[in-house]
This record gives structure tokens, sequence and C-alpha cells, in this order.
């Protein structure tokens, strides 16, 4: 990371924490999590940040914005029961794990996306009456 992104990544560490701990208060249903990953996530990019591809960099980002969410994730799609796993299949997994994180994002997007447009047909049409 340069300069500028750790001090931006850092900065969005800190406001996610405030908003955490202002609005959510410890409540950690996964619905709660991807909310809190989705928003912190958006605002990141809004403010320049370089795109969150590492695994090692998205478990830090979500341990501030959305604690418990990547391990949450990472264990329930890691099956170790059958014997111990290898290097590559853990490094395999937490990198689904950050697919994973970016795709209920953009799920969440879109459907905000979706209530934006419907709101706006409904204006429209109010109008038009």
């Amino acid at each position: 990371m340069t300069h500028d992104t750790e001090s931006l990544f850092v900065h969005c560490i800190i406001q996610s924490n405030i908003i955490f701990h202002y609005c959510y208060k410890g409540d950690t249903s996964f619905s709660t999590l991807v909310q809190q990953s989705h928003k912190s996530l958006m605002k990141y990019d809004s403010q320049g940040g370089r795109h969150l591809y590492n695994p090692d960099e998205m478990e830090k980002f979500c341990e501030s914005a959305a604690p418990g969410l990547f391990d949450d994730i990472f264990t329930a799609i890691y099956n170790d029961d059958k014997q111990a796993p290898s290097n590559k299949r853990t490094k395999l997994q937490r990198a689904r794990v950050v697919a994973l994180l970016h795709n209920l994002s953009f799920f969440r997007n879109q459907v905000r996306q979706t209530k934006m447009a419907i709101k706006r047909k409904k204006k429209e049409n109010h109008l038009n009456i």
C-alpha cells in the first residue's frame, strides 16, 4: 500500500468503527454485518480507496467495518472435517471469502438501485396525474 492509500484505509476504518458503535451497538446478525460491510466498502471506494482483493487486507477491513463477518463466512465454507487442510486450500477459501463479500455488496447495491428506480417511477406517475 502507498502512504496515501494506507492513510485512506485507516481513515475509513476509524469512520466505520464510529458508525458501527453508534448505529448498531453490537448487532451481529448476518444481514446487519453485510449491511455494515457494504456501506464501508462503498464509502472506501468513493473516497478513492484501492480495490480490496487481498484476503489479508479484506479481513482487516472487515474486522473494523463488520467484526466477525469474514471469519463467519470462512468458517461456513471451510470444510476441514476429513483431513488437515493444505495451505493451498486455505488460501483458496480465503480468496473465495473475498469474492463472496464483493458479491454480497454488489447484490445489496442492486437492491438499493431497484428501490430507488421504483421510487422515481412512482414519483413520475404521481406528477403525471
